[in-house]
């Protein structure tokens, strides 16, 4: 709950001018200077000051919460507290949740975690106080339920007898002989017996040297298979977290203020009035208060008093007339008109600009934002743009010398007039170019986008002075490998001639 308490910041003797007037008036005449309004135009016309004590209530409660998991083998980790089973584990966690909720050590450990906290946890709303000491780690091990403890699983193909029957022979030890097909005779001389089984139409299993069995494949005659569930170590451990600590809800009530000093905590937000806009302390809970929990009411209130200034004036900015309210000891300025328009016509469109600075800017303020920003974009993809300016140049260093330094152009080109030939050399610049430069350009988007991964720069972006240094290297190394070429064109020799 909040509830205002109004007193006067000085007595009627004090000198009319409170501090957070004179510091509204110097912070607006201090921004219209230079802006298009005589900072002798702002003028306070009516001011009212007061200070506000804010009361707030933060209830705690206990909280105690678990984690599971389970993994196989033994316990792992030394500050584990074992226990001998899975169901002793579930009532070791029961009876320290139990003992912790009944015990009023939660209630003086929780008041002093809060008081770590800036302004001793003034506005923390819906927040968890973590007890190290309260909290702790079960665990438990047993025997693998899937396994039993034997780390392996039985075989589901040989059922644990290390083999299969011979799928060649059936388990009989011998093959139809595979020299007379099983006749028994010989297949080159029919009246002969057959030289491989003499006649009995029967050999013995190539498969399994006439045992009748193979190893099991699926095992490999282990009669069984690694355990998935206890990774074939015959356990299986549970670890429950119990995290125990406090959990907060801060409580206020805006009745019977100003609406500008409303609108003042709005926009400061009220967890952050101890940052320098308000004085807080506490008020230590009562022994009444200590002993609800106990009573099995569970909830121990903490009471908050933040004290802050608050002004609201009437003033005269130029032309127009406004009602400003100034809000805690940092002056934060609510309901100001933006009184610094008329300079910043030519810029209406910088919506963004406008939000930050709702005041207003001279468009001399604006082009030096705009022009640092541009600077800084640049030195983002400085490197990259040099980068790859580079390697395009070595590119079409290692393309002009394939064309031109060993004459393929010009053998490709021979009995081709003048005028195509120069057409197709002036087509093989003018692809080079462009292509370095879009690569340049698209690598500029890319490095952007990654860096600013909320915007959407365009796709075709400025090379700068990288850019244009590359492309005439490109032209210039272009020329010089046209004029040295073994074999050149003939509009060059054309040219030369004339």
């Amino acid at each position: 709950m909040l509830v205002a308490v109004v007193t006067d910041q000085q007595p009627a003797s004090s000198p009319p001018a409170p501090s957070l007037t004179e510091r509204t008036l110097s912070r607006l005449r201090r921004l219209a200077a230079g802006n298009g309004l005589e900072p002798a135009d702002i003028a306070i016309l009516e001011a009212k000051e007061q200070t506000f004590v804010l009361i707030g209530k933060m209830e705690i409660s206990p909280l105690c919460e678990t984690q599971a998991t389970s993994y196989p083998g033994g316990i792992r980790g030394k500050d584990r507290k074992p226990v001998p089973s899975f169901a002793a584990l579930q009532t070791a966690i029961a009876k320290h949740q139990q003992q912790f909720n009944e015990s009023p050590d939660w209630v003086a450990e929780t008041t002093r975690e809060l008081g770590a906290y800036e302004n001793s946890g003034w506005g923390l709303e819906d927040a968890k106080v973590i007890l190290p000491q309260k909290s702790t780690i079960y665990a438990a091990t047993e025997t693998c339920p899937t396994c039993g403890g034997r780390q392996i699983l039985t075989c589901p193909q040989c059922s644990g007898r290390t083999t299969v029957t011979c799928t060649q022979c059936q388990g009989r030890g011998r093959e139809t002989c595979y020299y007379c097909g099983g006749r028994g005779e010989n297949p080159y001389q029919p009246t002969q017996p057959c030289p491989t089984c003499n006649g009995t139409r029967f050999v013995p299993c190539r498969f399994c040297q006439s045992r009748g069995t193979l190893s099991c494949p699926t095992c490999k005659g282990r009669g069984g298979t690694p355990c998935s569930a206890c990774h074939s170590s015959g356990r299986l451990t549970q670890e429950v977290t119990v995290t125990c600590g406090a959990e907060t809800h801060f409580t206020f009530k805006a009745e019977g203020l100003p609406s500008g000093l409303r609108r003042g905590l709005d926009r400061i937000g009220i967890s952050n009035l101890g940052k320098g806009h308000a004085d807080i302390r506490t008020s230590a809970p009562t022994k009444e208060e200590k002993e609800q929990p106990l009573k099995g009411n569970r909830i121990l209130a903490l009471h908050y008093h933040a004290t802050l200034p608050f002004a609201e004036l009437r003033m005269g900015l130029g032309s127009r007339k406004a009602i400003v309210s100034a809000v805690g000891k940092r002056c934060a300025l609510v309901d100001v008109p933006a009184f610094l328009d008329e300079p910043l016509k030519p810029w209406r469109d910088l919506t963004e600009v406008r939000k930050l600075y709702p005041f207003g800017l001279s468009s001399e303020v604006i082009m030096s934002l705009l022009t640092d920003t541009q600077l800084a974009l640049k030195k983002t993809t400085l490197k990259t743009r040099a980068a790859l300016a580079l390697i395009s140049y070595i590119a079409s260093i290692g393309l002009f010398y394939k064309l031109y330094g060993t004459g393929l152009l010009a053998w490709t080109t021979m009995g081709w007039s003048r005028w195509t030939g120069f057409a197709a050399d002036m087509a093989v610049l003018a692809l080079t170019l462009g292509i370095s430069w879009v690569i340049l350009s698209f690598s500029t988007c890319f490095v952007l986008r990654r860096r600013f991964p909320q915007c959407s720069p365009a796709l075709r972006q400025k090379t700068g002075k990288i850019g244009l240094a590359m492309m005439s290297g490109i032209a210039l190394t272009f020329a010089l490998f046209i004029r040295l070429s073994p074999l050149a064109p003939a509009w060059l020799v054309a040219l030369l001639v004339r």
